[in-house]
């Protein structure tokens, strides 16, 4: 391999003024990565994306990339066919770099395959991905129209089967796939923040804009307000924390806030007085919003796997974060931000730590230093950059050795050998792991006692 072996890279990822957060991670990703790498950019509507960046850099549409043989493809991938379906196809007829924004990819997925192939072809999807467990599933679905749940059945595995190799932006995604796919090259980079500029200035003309009262804590939830971002929880908790305050508001921020303040009906209404709500704003607004507010919350249940960069935004402006102990964000150090297990303790959990929070600002100022040194440090543009620009280089040197995963075996075929892989691929879909040992300890006694693998089954 020559030293300049990985650094010829074709990068294509939706870009701005693409409604995507991944777009505007890749907006800010790119122009680093172009001053360490030989880059060149596709993407849907480069002469629209060229106008919205204004970063100087050439762009071309997904139709002109043609694979080469010195050159690795990095394919930014997230949950939605939309902004990543042209990309998927690609990434799936030209083996590079898959970098996986949530290992959730049921919907991309289902969307794709239904689009290209119909019914069928999702059916064998799934049968691809979960062996006779999504054989099975299949059925069902024809059966009733059943629609499945994401969270459940991930869909990761045909990606991952066909890349070179994998990004992912924590070691939670990274566990979450070798549960599945133990030989896969899966690299965790970084995921990057930019160090915000001061904007205390505008958050405090946007509180007098939004009539916020002087004076005011002001708590806040962010982002695009989905059912797994558990705004409602959030709401009637600080709902009940305005009961023994009145010195609190609550500024919800992001697409489908304002229909989903109006889905919760009598619920958001008793909140009225205290309650600002923004739809989609701009980043530059979005972080002033940010800024304006006290005490951040990011809940998250279930979760795909995503590493939040609306969460790191807030940390790298010092505000306190709550968030909910689980997946990445169960990656944050303990010292900054404020957890909260998602199970039956939740809400008086929540209820409590909202009180602690909002009575001791020394508490919140601590929180939000301590934040902002880790998400500034563990996720810097270099510590991503130099990510990318590894895994690159380890993509290249194996192209020669790269094989597309073989699917999963037919009946006529080592139906033993199948049966073992399919449980131990059923078990990962689970979550169990090597620590689990009564689980994985009983399964063996069954297989035993079934003679798997020991040449008595099927005989």
């Amino acid at each position: 391999m020559t030293d300049a072996a990985g650094r010829r890279v074709a990068f294509l990822a939706p870009l701005p003024p693409q409604a995507s957060g991944i777009a505007d991670y890749s907006a800010a990703l790119l122009p680093h990565l172009a001053q360490r790498l030989d880059l060149e950019a596709f993407t849907r509507d480069p002469q629209r994306s060229s106008a919205a960046m204004r970063c100087g850099l050439p762009l071309r549409r997904f139709a002109a990339f043609h694979p080469t043989a010195d050159r690795v493809a990095i394919y930014q991938l997230g949950n939605h066919a939309a902004h990543h379906g042209e990309i998927y196809r690609l990434a799936l007829r030209h083996p590079g770099i898959a970098v996986l924004h949530e290992h959730v990819l049921h919907d991309l997925v289902r969307d794709c395959t239904l689009e290209d192939g119909g019914p069928r072809a999702y059916a064998e999807e799934l049968r691809y991905c979960l062996g006779r467990s999504g054989a099975r599933l299949a059925a069902r679905l024809r059966a009733g129209g059943e629609r499945l749940s994401p969270f459940d059945w991930p869909l990761f595995e045909r990606i991952v089967d066909s890349s070179l190799a994998v990004i992912v932006h924590s070691r939670a995604a990274r566990d979450r796939i070798a549960r599945s796919r133990p030989l896969a090259r899966v690299r965790v980079v970084p995921h990057l923040v930019e160090p915000p500029r001061d904007c205390a200035a505008r958050a405090a003309e946007l509180r007098r804009e939004l009539e916020i009262p002087q004076g005011a804590l002001v708590f806040g939830a962010f982002g695009i307000a989905a059912a797994a971002k558990r705004i409602d929880t959030v709401l009637d908790a600080f709902a009940r924390l305005e009961r023994s305050r009145d010195d609190c508001a609550f500024l919800l921020v992001g697409p489908e806030s304002p229909r989903f303040v109006r889905e919760l009906g009598d619920q958001a209404a008793a909140l009225t007085p205290r309650l600002r709500v923004l739809d989609r704003v701009p980043l530059d607004r979005l972080e002033t919003a940010m800024a304006a507010t006290d005490v951040a919350l990011n809940l998250r249940f279930p979760t795909g796997g995503e590493t939040s960069a609306t969460c790191l935004r807030l940390l790298a402006l010092a505000r306190p974060v709550v968030v909910t102990d689980l997946g990445w964000f169960s990656e944050i150090p303990d010292d900054a931000c404020v957890k909260v297990r998602p199970d039956a303790l939740e809400e008086p959990m929540l209820d409590e730590l909202l009180l602690a929070i909002a009575a001791r600002p020394e508490l919140r100022r601590a929180l939000g230093e301590n934040g902002r040194r880790w998400a500034i440090g563990e996720h810097s543009i270099a510590a991503a950059v130099d990510g990318y620009s590894a895994a690159a280089v380890e993509a290249a040197a194996a192209r020669g050795e790269h094989r597309r995963a073989p699917p999963p075996a037919s009946r006529e075929n080592d139906v033993d050998g199948e049966l073992l892989v399919e449980v131990a691929a059923a078990l990962g879909d689970l979550g169990v792991t090597e620590v689990d040992e009564d689980v994985l300890g009983h399964v063996a006694c069954l297989a035993a006692e079934l003679g798997i693998g020991s040449g008595r089954a099927g005989s």
